[in-house]
């Protein structure tokens, strides 16, 4: 019976001590404004997740009708021979949307 015992309370003990701790992290880290705005701008300057916030915006822009019909439409105003120039007019407004131009 005091084997029972005694391990259950180390099992209870390992329960609160993950309890405690998980407790204290969010305090930290979650309830604490400052420290909360600090983690998210310390992830959000990361390159790697400028990089993908910044393709899926573009995309998600790009992709939208209206402005494909724009594209179109400042396309076709273009002479025959710099029509052949779509592509790049496409990837540069997919550039500019991204802030890389001006």
């Amino acid at each position: 019976m005091r084997r029972f015992g005694v391990g259950l309370l180390v099992l209870v003990s390992a329960l609160l001590l993950v309890l405690s701790s998980t407790s204290l992290w969010t305090r930290h880290n979650v309830v604490n404004t400052d420290v909360f705005v600090a983690n998210g701008q310390r992830v959000l300057t990361d390159p790697t997740v400028e990089a993908r916030v910044e393709s899926q915006v573009v995309d998600t822009i790009m992709a939208k009708p209206e402005v494909r019909q724009a594209l179109d439409e400042a396309v076709a105003v273009l002479p025959p021979r710099l029509q052949t120039f779509r592509p790049s007019v496409e990837d540069g407004s997919g550039t500019c949307w991204a802030g890389g131009c001006g």
